[in-house]
This record gives structure tokens, sequence and C-alpha cells, in this order.
């Protein structure tokens, strides 16, 4: 049809209830529904005020639930996700596991944070609409869950109109503002008319515009009244904060903003009775009608929306351009502050320089007294000043400020430093908000090292890269990518810092000989680090069993980070497979207490323990021929138990890699035990060692263990130095 007939039906009886409803307040006016009077705003305001009086524990209900559920629905998902992430380290899985098990909540938590969004856009409409209903049926004093389940239908249809009138709005804005104030003005009753008659899609539209129709002016003037109180005290309320915070009194100007904040709660279903009578009235004057809205009313609304967008987008364009060439303006004006003004500060160390400069944040936080101190000490350490090398960084620009982060760097008497300054823009300056100073100690030549930032910003991305990929036990992909990143390295640390992680990967592919070469080198090049020692500790036990030696490493490592929960690991190992299990059950206990997450960690002192158990009243002195007697009776042992399980489930338990049987919630040991739960598997005494299993395809079984005696007969010496007794079964 080229046209669609709407007939508007009577609805004297609604029209009717409006007046009789309101007639106590005035007996002057509005009997009859088809007189042609309008309400003037102050009329209908304090008719609005009236009705929400009486309904006002109802209203404010509804309206404080609303930024309440959308709260609970907003942080509902990332709770969720931090409880998840909580317990992860509770499951005692594998570091592999763990990993994967995070890429994959990460992926669930990006979905439901959309779909949370969603649900929040949903229920604030719904929200809405029960408000309606509370004000539609107030002779009826419905409660809140009354007005919530009268609401549900028409929520989704609510929705859908609400979110296409925004988008004809806007559009109509983006055509130069005009058009834009028109549709807002035709469609302001839009929710009424979903919940008042049954009329869908664009015809809710087209109803709004023929109730507006003749009274574009007076709807407009009532919205601007209603508006205009309510801006007049959002003015009152930024006035009033701006005060507090001008006179340095942020506490106060939070109440303020918090009051706002409750005001604003209270007053929003004022305005929404307020609109509603505003239609009614409306509704009334214009009885019964027949509109006809065209195809081409339509097509225009369409064409309008099309532009619209169109002109938006090319006016957002505009807006990034004009906001690029400012924000290269002031990237250009920010670095010339710095480059200007760090030199000032750092070529005599004179702590007004700085004072002079600071903002009132700076000011504020830190007393002119640290700040002199902190400069004596600064010119102490690093002695006078030589060469400004120059600035790189970035402005941010916020609704509320302007600042910028740079990194400098400069070379003194004795030493190379970066100089880290955060400035902020006041009025028509600059202003220091932050100032750090660090110093590198560990160039070759640092009067001729050019230090490049965004180079080593990337190099600590590989970093992070490399650690990852370990992590996820990728050795041969990490060590591949340390030893791409090792020629990045500017400094004797960031070198360091690749051989370690060359020299970890390596230890895990079993090339112990190069893995302790490369180990050497990060500790030749940084005498400070740490971390190395303890794979070199862990070289010595595992490949040579010179626990000696590796207690040696153990203790370098406590010396240089007492802190660090890994040297105490691997000080406690060394110390319980000495023979000195008291000493060594004390420092595996102390790493947990460092670090109580760490799966190794409390897999040791848990493995430690039970063997303390096992060696209790046993002989300290136990000859290397006994202990790989009881290896081997352990593996004997160990089969019978894997013939068991094998006569019961047809096969023995898969495990393609070698599965280590002494570890605690391994899959392999409780199908082990599933069939006798009473009997326990023997573990390796030797602290660090462990007998492996292994089944392709559960037909045949390979059990292994590590011998002390380099030449007992049963030796297979697949692996270099080290005396394999293997124990093999076919079905």
């Amino acid at each position: 049809m080229e046209n669609e007939v709407y007939r508007k039906e009577n609805f004297t009886r609604e029209s009717s209830n409006f007046d009789s409803q309101y007639h106590s307040l005035d007996s002057q006016e509005i009997k009859n529904p088809s007189a042609q009077v309008l309400l003037s705003p102050r009329e209908i305001l304090r008719r609005s005020w009236f009705l929400y009086k009486s309904k006002f524990k109802t209203l404010l209900g509804l309206s404080i639930i609303k930024p309440l559920g959308s709260l609970i629905i907003a942080i509902s998902t990332p709770i969720l996700y931090a409880l998840f992430l909580y317990l992860i380290p509770f499951l005692s899985l594998e570091k592999s596991r763990e990993v994967t098990i995070i890429n994959i909540l990460n992926l669930i938590f990006i979905v439901m944070i959309l779909l949370s969004f969603l649900v929040m856009i949903w229920f604030v409409m719904w929200n809405q609409v029960a408000v309606i209903y509370a004000i539609r049926n107030s002779e009826e004093n419905i409660n809140i869950k009354e007005s919530f389940k009268r609401g549900r239908p028409k929520a989704k249809q609510a929705l859908v109109i609400s979110l296409l009138t925004g988008f004809i709005v806007s559009a109509g804005f983006a055509l130069f503002f005009i058009p834009g104030l028109i549709f807002s003005i035709w469609f302001t009753f839009v929710l009424f008319v979903v919940v008042e008659e049954e009329y869908k899609g664009m015809a809710v539209l087209f109803l709004c515009r023929e109730y507006v129709r003749g009274y574009w002016w007076q709807v407009f003037w009532r919205n601007l009244y209603i508006g205009a109180i309510i801006i007049g005290l959002e003015i009152c309320f930024i006035i009033l904060e701006s005060t507090f915070l001008f006179f340095k009194l942020p506490v106060l100007g939070d109440v303020v903003s918090l009051a706002n904040g409750i005001i604003i709660v209270i007053i929003a279903p004022l305005v929404i009775i307020y609109q509603f009578l505003l239609y009614k009235n409306i509704k009334a004057i214009k009885g019964d009608f027949v509109f006809t809205p065209s195809r081409g009313l339509k097509i225009k609304l369409i064409i309008v929306s099309i532009l619209g967008s169109i002109l938006g987008i090319l006016i957002v364009i505009s807006i990034f351009i004009l906001i690029s060439f400012f924000g290269n303006n002031l990237d250009q004006e920010s670095k010339a502050y710095v480059d200007m003004t760090v030199p000032i500060i750092i070529s005599s160390w004179d702590s007004q320089e700085l004072i002079s400069r600071a903002s009132w944040e700076l000011r504020e936080s830190t007393p002119s007294e640290k700040i002199e101190l902190s400069f004596i000490a600064f010119s102490n350490k690093f002695g006078q000043f030589r060469e400004y090398k120059g600035s790189t960084g970035e402005i941010s620009i916020s609704h509320e400020n302007i600042t910028a982060t740079y990194d400098a760097e400069a070379v003194f008497e004795n030493d190379l430093a970066v100089i880290q300054i955060q400035i902020i823009k006041t009025d028509d300056d600059w202003k220091i908000r932050g100032f750090q100073i660090w110093p590198i100690s560990d160039l070759d030549d640092w009067e001729k090292t050019n230090i490049n930032l965004e180079q080593r910003n990337q190099y600590f991305a590989d970093l992070r890269e490399i650690e990852n990929l370990w992590s996820g036990e990728k050795y041969q992909q990490s060590l591949d990518k340390a030893s791409e990143v090792l020629p990045k390295a500017q400094t004797k640390k960031e070198k360091a810092w690749a051989y370690y992680w060359i020299g970890l990967s390596q230890y895990k592919l079993q090339n112990y000989a190069v893995a302790e070469s490369e180990l050497q080198l990060a500790v030749k090049l940084d005498e400070n680090y740490a971390a190395p020692y303890v794979t070199l500790a862990a070289i010595e036990m595992n490949s040579k069993g010179n626990y000696s030696k590796a207690l040696e490493y153990s203790q370098e490592c406590l010396s240089l980070d007492p802190e660090y929960g890994w040297c105490y690991h691997s000080y406690g190992l060394a110390l319980f497979s000495l023979g000195r299990e008291d000493e060594g059950i004390k420092a595996l206990e102390k790493s947990v207490s460092l670090d109580s997450d760490n799966y190794f960690f409390r897999d040791s002192l848990a493995r430690a323990e039970q063997m303390m158990k096992q060696n209790k009243g046993a002989e300290n002195n136990i000859s290397i021929n006994q202990n790989d007697e009881k290896r081997k009776t352990d593996l004997a042992t160990i089969s019978i138990l894997l013939q068991e399980y094998k006569n019961k489930n047809g096969q023995y338990p898969i495990s393609p890699a070698v599965t280590k049987l002494n570890q605690i919630n391994n899959e392999v040991v409780n199908q082990i035990k599933s069939i006798s739960p009473s009997s326990a598997i023997p573990i390796d005494s030797q602290l660090g060692n462990y007998y492996g299993y292994v089944s392709s395809d559960g037909k045949n079984f390979e059990l292994t263990a590590k011998l002390e005696n380099m030449n007992d007969p049963d030796c297979s010496l697949d692996i270099m130095n080290l005396c394999i007794y293997k124990l093999q079964f076919d079905l």
C-alpha cells in the first residue's frame, strides 16, 4: 500500500481518569478531555509533585534500583573473573595448564563483559517502563514488584524503539543541530505511547509526531522549563564543588559530588511524571483522530538518518584530525619544555629550580625539605652534570587536564641516568607533577653509549614474551627468541638477562653443559644477578649429583637476594640431599612463605616432609648399593601394582611422556592408587630424584630410576653421566 492508515481509538475513559484524578486540586481546571486547554509548565509541575508525594516510596525505590542494579550487573563479571583467578593456584595445576585456563578465562571474560553491557541496557529500559507503569496505575497503588511485573512485557519493545529514536535524533543533530532538536520534541512521548497504546515500530514515532503537531513550541517550552530547573541545580552543585576544590578541600568537594548524585536519583521520577502528564494533557486535547503517515515521511526519516550518519562520521574524522593537529603541537610544546627544564634542574642540583616549577599536587605530596635532601643525595651519587641526551615521551589529553610523561637521558661525572618527568598544563603554562631519577651503572663506556629508550622498551617486551613461552613449556621457542634478543641488548645487565633465559631454556631441553656455560656468562656480566645461581644449583644436583656445589650456588643466591623464594628452594633441596633434613625443611618452608602460590615450592616441601616420615627411625648412613637395591625393589613393587591395574582395566595407564611418580596429584599415580587406595607407591629417598613411568599405548610400560652407582651392571647410559635402571613389561 502507498499509505498506511492508523486510526486513533477513543481514549475517553483514560482521559477522563486523567481529569478526575487531579480534579480535587483545582475545580477550575480541565474537566473535559476535549477542552482545548494546555496546562502551564508550572501547573504540570505542581500536579507532578502531588502525584510524586502520593507514590514517593514506590517511585523513589524504582529510581534507586536503577543505578544499584546497573552497578551489580556491571561488577558481577569482573568479580567472578577475579575470584576464578584467585582460586586457580589452589587447584595445584601444572604451569602450562594454569596458563591455558587463564587464557580461556580471558576469552570468556570479554564475552561476558559484552553480554553484561547488553543486559544492563535492557535492565535500565525495564526500570524506565516500570516507573511509567507505577505512574500510570497510581490509583491502584501498585508496589515496586508489581511495577516491574507489568513493565516486563513492554521492556523489549521500549528498548528497540528507544534505540531507533536515539539513532534518528542523533543523525538529526549531526545535520547542523536543528533537525535533531525538531526530532527530539517530536519523539518526546515514545515510551509513554509504547506503554499506553498498542502501536509498534515506526507507527509509534508517527503517532508521537501527530500528538506534537500544532503544539511543537508548547511542548518545547515545557520541556525547557523542567530542563532549566535541573540544569540550574547542576550548576549550583558544580559551583559549590569547584569552590571547595579551589580552596584545596577535596573531601568536601567529594561530599558535594555525592549529594549531587543523590539529588539526581531523587528527582528523576519527578521528571518522568512531568512528561507523562504533559503527554496525557496533549492526548486529551487531541481526542480521536485519523493520521495517515505517508511513505514519503518514512523515506525522509531514513534519508535523514543516512545523511546524518555520514555527516556524523565526517565530524568525528574532522575532530580526530583537529585533535591530532592540536596534539602534535602540544607534543612539540611539552617536549620543548622538558628539554629546556631538565638540564636547568640537574645542572646544579638546586632544589629550588624544581620547587619553583612544581604543580600544587607535587607541593602537597612532597615537602620542600624532602626534595632538598633528595637533591643533595643525587649530587653526591651522580657528581657533576656533563651532557643532556634528549627525551622521549607523549602527552595524554582528558576532559579534566592535559598531562605528559617523558624519559630523559643525561650523563654525569659518575654515572649515566634516566630521568622520568611528569608535567601538567595549567592555564598557559606547564608545571612539574612528578620527577624521578635512577642510575644505569653497568655500561662498558658510559661516555659513548647512547641508550635508545624505545629499543629498551621493546627489549623488555621481548623478555616478557620469552617468559610466557617458557611458562607454557615451549622451551625451544623460548630459546630461539632469547637468542634473537641477545644482540639487541644495550647494557651488560640486559645481556645477562638474555643469557639467563638461554641457559634456562637449554636446561629444560636437558642440554646441561650448554646451559651451565650460558648461565656462567650471565653471572659474569652481572655479579648481582641471583636467578642464574638457582639453575646452576639445579644442574649440579640433577645432572652431576654434586650437592655440595649446589649448596654453594644456593648460598651465593641468598647473599645476593635474601628475599628470593627460588634461592631458598634450591638451598633447601641441597641441604636435604646432604642429609641435613631439618635445615632443608626450614629452607623449603621459607620459600613457601615468600611465595605461597608457587606450585613447585609447595610440592617440594610436601615431598620432603613425606620422605622425612618414611626415613624416620632408619639409619642415616645407607650405602650407595643399598640405596640402588631399594630403588630396584621399589620398581618391582610398582610393577606389581601396574599388573593389578591392567588385570582390572585391560591395559596399563597411558602416559606418552615420562611421568614422575613422586608428584602430588599426578594422574597416573591416582590411577594406580585406585586399585588399592591403602597401598603407598614407593618414592626415591634422594630428594630431586624420581621414578619415571612411560606407556605410549597401554600395552607395555617402562619404569626408570636413577642409580647412584655408575658401575652397576644394570645401568643404562643413554644419558651422559647418568646411570638409569630400566624395568620393562610387555602385554
